[in-house]
């Protein structure tokens, strides 16, 4: 999971610590800030490192939290006193909280009541927190609470296990892996609201119904709820502006609001979106597993048999390559072919993805060796060169267009089409690959990535020009332009393709 997503819940097939990384915004729009010297303010204007606090439940008690400050090498959270001064201390049992959720006019706001004191989280005077008010709610201790994640998701119903995919003009609840564009949900903030954008542009209404517009019933509120079940613990929910939380109806499974109250059934979990990829030998040939377990560089044709899903394991430093039907590459001996012939991870399991700089890779298994082909296409991991046979060439299928996020802010086009990486909101690239390893970019108006005479991005072509994609680590990517060099972001936001080696600033959230 990414450094953001990650945190936020939940990772992919187990439940885990709960917790959310979030902005936390006051009535005038100002993110809760936590400064190094140890001071809480509400100076922020917008959602960068200082203003990110991690939600934590309390492990024993359930419905109580923690607020971790920003500054986690002190692993500090916010405190009240009695007399209603905030700090950041080490975690102690008064830095526990409850969260209320507005109604009325403040609807989809939260607030923070203290349990040691019962004194409501506030604004004070000027950029001052305060935690004084033991009464009800006011709008000066009502918080809008945004997500800080990568907006592209994958999102699962905690009651059936399964995710949500775009089949018959509706969101459903029916696959066990999030498999395909169709799995990929973007997740948009509206002033304090979201909406569950689809991999086709269209927008979730409270009906289940579909449409091409950002509508009120398109917009829903976040909760954090608790259930009783192990796996159910906790979860978000999506409330609409009718009070009402969707869930998962019928046998299809469809997306929609339904109940007033929220039981397991309104519970989900956002989770990282893996890349789902196609693999092409030197001969042309894709790697498929149409054939049964074997795995092997023998079809033509594009299809889920010939799409696998690259996972990263950030423990182990090693990659993960998953079918469609849920089993993994492993090395298998004698002979030291590949075969997908488990649903467990293994050592076995366990393979070094080595980028080549022009969208080809080669494969590492575990005896040390790359993975080659035979003549009949069958994966062997034998060689000790890396050769033609064994650089394949990767295809991102899961993503029709990509947001970028790096350590400045997300990568948004300026109305002279030039790029820059340190936006507050994204812009949609529309992305092109090719079998060849490259890719192309464009806008949303259809103008395709280019270079400027100083190396910037900058979408003006009517003629495509070839990047490629590498990924890294996790959920991340760097992307090499046609000079052979990469692209870098400053905090300046420029936006330029002029790294010579990789670095902190050439990874991009994808």
């Amino acid at each position: 999971m990414s450094e953001t997503n990650g945190l936020n819940g939940h990772s992919k097939d187990v439940v885990t610590e709960f917790s959310w990384k979030v902005g936390l915004l006051n009535c005038h729009s100002k993110y809760m800030t936590a400064e190094s010297f140890g001071e809480v303010n509400v100076g922020g204007s917008s959602l960068k490192k200082k203003q990110i606090w991690t939600i934590e439940h309390d492990t024993v008690n359930e419905g109580e939290i923690y607020l971790r400050s920003p500054q986690t090498l002190e692993e500090s959270y916010i405190m009240p006193d009695k007399h209603g001064n905030v700090s950041l201390k080490e975690k102690n049992a008064d830095c526990k909280f409850v969260v209320e959720y507005g109604s009325g006019e403040f609807s989809g706001f939260w607030s923070f009541r203290s349990v040691a004191h019962n004194s409501l989280l506030g604004s004070g005077d000027g950029d001052g927190i305060k935690c004084f008010n033991k009464g009800k709610p006011t709008k000066m201790e009502f918080w809008t609470v945004q997500l800080s994640i990568h907006p592209q998701v994958n999102i699962r119903q905690l009651r059936r296990n399964r995710y949500a995919q775009l089949c018959n003009d509706e969101l459903q609840f029916t696959e066990t892996i999030p498999w395909g564009a169709q799995a990929l949900i973007i997740l948009e903030f509206h002033k304090g609201k979201y909406a569950l954008r689809t991999s086709d542009d269209r927008y979730l209404n409270n009906d289940g119904s579909l449409s091409e517009e950002c509508l009120d019933t398109s917009k829903f509120t976040l909760e954090i709820h608790f259930g009783k079940e192990k796996t159910t613990r906790v979860g978000l929910a999506f409330k609409d502006h009718e009070q009402r939380y969707l869930t998962a109806i019928g046998t299809s499974a469809t997306m929609k609001a339904r109940n007033l109250t929220v039981s397991k059934d309104e519970l989900f979990a956002i989770e990282d979106s893996d890349p789902q990829v196609v693999f092409i030998s030197d001969a042309g040939k894709m790697v498929s597993v149409k054939q049964g377990m074997d795995i092997s560089a023998n079809q033509t044709e594009e299809a889920e048999t010939e799409t696998f899903q690259a996972q990263y394991l950030q423990d182990k430093s090693k990659w993960v390559i998953r079918t469609n039907g849920s089993k993994y590459w492993a090395m298998v001996n004698p002979g030291s072919g590949i075969q997908a012939n488990s649903k467990e991870i293994k050592d076995s399991s366990l393979f070094d993805i080595q980028w080549q700089g022009d969208g080809t890779v080669g494969f590492v298994a575990q005896n040390g060796k790359y993975i080659s082909h035979k003549s009949t296409g069958a994966l062997v991991a034998t060689s000790d060169t890396l050769d033609e046979k064994e650089r394949y060439k990767v295809k991102i299928t899961n993503r029709p267009n990509l947001i970028l996020r790096g350590p400045h802010g997300f990568v948004g086009i300026k109305p002279n089409g030039e790029y820059v990486c340190n936006k507050a909101q994204y812009s949609l690239i529309l992305l092109e690959g090719n079998n060849d390893g490259t890719y192309y970019m464009k806008d949303s108006n259809g103008k395709y990535w280019s270079l400027s005479d100083d190396c910037h991005v900058i979408a003006d072509g009517d003629v495509p020009t070839a990047f490629t994609i590498e990924f890294h680590r996790q959920t991340h990517i760097s992307i090499k332009g046609p000079n052979q060099r990469y692209i870098r972001g400053e905090q300046n936001g420029n936006f330029r393709v002029v790294a010579e080696q990789l670095g902190a600033d050439t990874y991009w959230e994808f």
